[in-house]
């Protein structure tokens, strides 16, 4: 499954793809909650720059502010979680799943071949 939050899509300004220091910039903002300010330190770029990225951030991603993006980001993981988690049950059940081919009619509350139930 692709992810939505780095898959391209068009919008207003054509591509909706992060930018390598967009998502850098995206990942401390959702991994670690860090302010436009702490981020400047950190990534030692100026203040104004570290602004304009996340208001690109912002636009692409359909949010107005790290509030938002934080609880989308992590809504998304849980959903991808649940999925892969599912898909792999799915396929161990699969992996391990044999057709019963016969059936012992002799049991008294077996199955008979019709589907129903022998007494």
């Amino acid at each position: 499954m692709p992810d939505p939050l780095y898959f391209p899509r068009r919008g207003p300004k054509g591509t909706r793809k992060l930018s390598p220091r967009e998502k850098q910039i995206y990942d401390l903002i959702v991994t670690e909650g860090l302010t436009r300010g702490q981020i400047a330190k950190r990534l030692g770029g100026a203040s104004n720059t570290i602004s304009q990225h996340v208001n690109s951030i912002y636009l692409k991603r359909g949010v107005v502010s790290a509030q938002q993006l934080i609880i989308r980001h992590w809504k998304y993981r849980e959903r991808k979680l649940m999925h892969d988690l599912v898909v792999k049950c799915i396929s161990d059940f699969a992996r391990n799943w044999s057709p019963q081919i016969e059936c012992d009619s002799t049991e008294s509350g077996g199955v008979s071949s019709d589907g129903g139930f022998l007494q």
